[in-house]
C-alpha cells in the first residue's frame, strides 16, 4: 500500500557511545525507505541521551518492506561516524497505522542503546494515478 510515513523521533539512549572528549559532536538521524531518505537533526543531548523535536515524512511508493534509521555523528573533520541503527518492518506500521515504541539500536551486531519512535502511516496521502 502506498502512502506517507511520518516519523517523530523522541529520544535515544546509549550505553557508552560518547567520543573521546566525552560528547557527541553533531549527532543526527538518517531515515531511509527504499531510495528515499531524510536527515533529522538532534536538538539537544545530555550525557548519553539524544532528543529530537522535529519529524520527517517519507513516501512509500513501491511496497518497500523496511525502514532503516541510522544515528550518525558528524565530527570536526567532517566524517560521519555511524553510532547505531535499527531496521523496522514497515508492514507492521501499515497494518496498525500508528505505533510508538522503543527499538534496540545496534552497531556491529551488538545492542548499544535504544530509540523511541512514533511512526504514523497515512495511505490517503498519495493519490493513485
Amino acid at each position: 500500500m502506498k502512502g506517507n510515513v511520518i516519523f517523530k523521533l523522541k529520544q535515544a539512549e546509549f550505553e557508552n557511545i560518547l567520543n573521546s572528549s566525552g560528547n557527541f559532536q553533531c549527532p543526527y538521524a538518517k531515515i531511509k525507505i527504499g531510495w528515499h531518505s531524510k536527515k533529522v537533526p538532534v536538538i539537544k543531548y545530555e550525557d548519553k541521551t539524544l532528543f529530537w523535536s522535529d519529524f520527517a515524512v517519507l513516501k512509500r511508493k513501491h511496497q518497500e518492506m523496511n525502514i532503516k534509521i541510522k544515528i550518525k555523528d558528524l565530527d570536526k573533520f567532517g566524517l560521519r561516524k555511524k553510532l547505531g541503527e535499527v531496521k523496522i518492518n514497515l508492514e507492521e506500521i501499515v497494518g496498525k497505522r500508528k505505533k510508538i515504541e522503543w527499538y534496540d539500536l545496534s552497531s556491529k551486531n551488538k545492542i548499544i542503546g535504544k530509540i523511541q519512535i512514533e511512526i504514523d502511516f497515512d495511505s490517503e496521502a498519495i493519490p493513485n494515478f
